[in-house]
């Protein structure tokens, strides 16, 4: 049975030097990014994920002006 990656809330929640997005991806997947999103659906931010296993993206106040966003992890097109 395939386990499915896992994408954790960021630490600290309402940052303003940097946060912290933990995530699990299994050995399997073979293509994983994480997207950040204003929220009027804009995309702000395409990271590559290359590890397998437990892992974490930081992301600085310097990548993104202060707002409210969302972030997903899509893994092999999903």
């Amino acid at each position: 049975m395939k386990s499915n990656p896992t994408l954790a809330q960021n630490k600290p929640n309402l940052f303003n030097s940097d946060t912290v997005i933990a995530f699990i991806i299994p050995q399997t997947v073979i293509e994983a990014y994480l997207f950040v999103y204003d929220m009027n659906g804009t995309q702000k931010m395409k990271k590559s994920i290359n590890g397998r296993g437990e892992g974490s993206v930081m992301i600085t106040g310097n990548d993104l002006i202060a707002d409210i966003y969302m972030y997903s992890l899509i893994h092999d097109g999903e």
